[in-house]
């Protein structure tokens, strides 16, 4: 017999606050301890430092040399989120059309300002709203 075990989202999101401290603390301590860390690749000089650094503060030596491991830790948190809110969508066209709409409201009114700041024809800002104009040579305008 299986137990399958997933996580609460206030778990999650206990977590993903957990890997926002890690990673904040971790630049933060760079100031303070500098510590050369092996984020990708092993690098036994790298090693060498860390354990000189770590006898001397052990949880400021940790954190800057492993800290960077909720850079990781975070996006899968993230990935199992959205995996568990949107991988089982029964009406994907409701899906699509409830989250254009929420697009739409954010972006819209800043598509149209910036368009019509630079002179774009009626009918291009509407194709951009649609998305069937690509937006290939489209600038910000300046505020």
């Amino acid at each position: 017999m299986s137990r399958q075990e997933t996580l609460t989202k206030n778990e999650v999101l206990a977590l993903r606050g957990l890997c926002i401290s890690l990673i904040v603390l971790h630049n933060l301590i760079h100031n303070i301890v500098p510590i050369h860390e092996n984020e990708k690749w092993f690098n036994p000089d790298n090693a060498h430092i860390f354990l000189d650094k770590i006898t001397n503060s052990p949880i400021l030596g940790t954190l800057a040399y492993a800290g960077w491991m909720g850079v990781p830790i975070f996006f899968f948190l993230s990935g199992f989120g959205l995996t568990q809110k949107y991988g089982y969508i029964s009406d994907k066209s409701q899906f699509i059309k409830n989250h254009y709409i929420k697009i739409l409201l954010i972006f819209g009114p800043i598509i149209i300002i910036n368009n019509i700041h630079a002179s774009t024809s009626i009918l291009s800002i509407i194709r951009q709203l649609t998305f069937i104009d690509p937006v290939q040579d489209f600038v910000p305008a300046a505020f």
